[in-house]
């Protein structure tokens, strides 16, 4: 599944792929993502493919943190995407055929606001 699947299932459950805003939101994702194992690997909101080196948001709008870690990102044109594994976020192709990612969707929970690196649906 690439990100724009990624995102269209996202919002087939109500949500939206997640925007990571600080290094404190990825902090932890990255202590969620420890559940499933070191090769597990999400797509987040963020692409530069309009302009190489400007990250935006699905939406379009800038982006205020990316969180990149070494040398990331280091794509160049062909990788254009976000993806995140534990303790690691780098660029990649928006499809990604050689490795298995799987949506990190954000929900609004009744209420208390913007819910990240949760799989679950809550209802009001």
């Amino acid at each position: 599944m690439g990100q724009a699947e990624s995102s269209d299932h996202c919002k087939t459950l109500g949500g939206r792929l997640a925007l990571v805003t600080s290094a404190d939101e990825m902090k932890a994702i990255w202590s969620y993502m420890r559940v499933f194992g070191s090769s597990y690997r999400v797509w987040v909101d963020g692409t530069d493919a309009a302009t190489e080196g400007v990250w935006v948001t699905e939406a379009g709008e800038p982006m205020s943190y990316l969180g990149f870690t070494g040398v990331q990102p280091n794509g160049g044109t062909k990788e254009n995407c976000i993806g995140v594994a534990p303790y690691h976020v780098f660029d990649i192709t928006c499809t990604s055929n050689t490795l298995v990612f799987n949506a990190l969707c954000e929900y609004y929970r009744c209420g208390r606001g913007r819910m990240s690196f949760t799989m679950n649906v809550t209802t009001c």
